[in-house]
């Protein structure tokens, strides 16, 4: 009888810790929730960094994409997004000499497919409307798709450009993200802004050219499952 008392203990915790873990899975479940949406607003791009100077305006385009929203629970959550966006600036040229004559701007035009990863912190107020103000803030890296250089004397890709000048563009970005907003039930209203991290025009020694952008989005959230 002595030694078949481990035995039957051994069996016994065997079907209390059996319990235990079909009990504590289906809760760890239910905290993991799923949402996906699309998200379609507007950006206004730009160029920053020493090489750029004060003469650079934003150029206004549509961004749009989609994205998968990952909680943890009510507070925090990840959310990787794919994006299409239109960035790259417009810029002033300064006056030419007498007789000659140069355009008053020229535009560049690049767009992109980006990939954010965003890490979400939300404050959610009871009542009825479900209101919940957001903060986040992530990684992305953009692909370039293609870039176009204009003016009032030339058009050409951005490539065949700088290749005559003995020069590349960047065809990847590096990025942070940061940004905020509020949510009213399913639909999101969110601002946020985008550094890039890559200096954009290789010479000899690259040019402190770099992205910037601010988007303003809505994005709506749908539910996965019951989650």
């Amino acid at each position: 009888m002595t030694a078949r008392l481990p035995v039957r203990n051994r069996a016994i915790t065997l079907l209390i810790l059996g319990q235990l873990v079909s009990d504590v899975h289906p809760a760890l479940a239910q905290k993991v929730s799923f949402r996906v949406g699309p998200i379609a607003g507007v950006a206004f791009a730009s160029w920053r960094g020493a090489d750029v100077g004060d003469s650079t305006r934003f150029r206004t385009s549509f961004v749009g994409g989609g994205s998968v929203i990952i909680s943890f629970n009510k507070y925090f959550a990840l959310e990787p997004q794919v994006l299409y966006l239109r960035k790259g600036t417009e810029l002033i040229v300064p006056p030419c000499g007498p007789g000659a004559y140069c355009p008053s701007t020229v535009n560049y035009r690049q767009d992109y497919v980006e990939v954010p990863l965003l890490f979400t912190g939300t404050f959610p107020i009871a009542g009825r409307m479900r209101f919940a103000p957001t903060i986040f803030a992530g990684p992305a890296v953009a692909f370039q798709t293609s870039c176009a250089f204009s003016s009032s004397l030339v058009v050409a890709t951005c490539d065949s450009l700088y290749a005559t000048q003995g020069a590349s563009m960047r065809h990847t970005d590096a990025l942070l993200i940061f940004g905020g907003g509020f949510s009213v039930g399913p639909v999101a209203l969110i601002g946020r802004y985008d550094l890039g991290l890559t200096k954009l025009i290789v010479q000899r020694s690259p040019k402190d050219i770099k992205s910037e952008a601010w988007l303003m989005s809505v994005g709506v959230r749908l539910r996965l499952g019951k989650g």
